[in-house]
């Protein structure tokens, strides 16, 4: 049963993490959630198949486009907080499965 805890609260508290990165990032890029997540993995490949070059040359107009963005940073603030809760979260997760494995 912890077992099954431990992972549910670790798994949440990665999704809070992922959130709260998202929103501290928000200035520097102009994507939204699933553009965001496309232009990742095509980044991730691009590194993967060593186009480094491209890959800075592209992360630069990302960049630029994210600085026209206004700076929120309570907004910001809030993504820094979700990310401590997240990695609170998943400390306990991997408490919680610990527990289940030894007790």
């Amino acid at each position: 049963m912890f077992a099954l805890l431990g992972f549910l609260v670790s798994s949440i508290g990665s999704v809070l993490g992922v959130a709260g990165v998202l929103m501290m990032a928000r200035s520097y890029h102009s994507f939204s959630l699933s553009g965001f997540i496309k232009y990742s993995f095509r980044v991730t490949l691009k590194l993967i198949s060593a186009r480094r070059k491209e890959v800075v040359e592209s992360n630069e107009i990302v960049a630029y486009l994210g600085s026209i963005n206004e700076d929120r940073r309570g907004y910001s603030l809030m993504g820094l907080y979700l990310v401590f809760l997240g990695f609170c979260m998943q400390f306990l997760g991997s408490t919680l499965s610990f527990i289940s494995e030894y007790f």
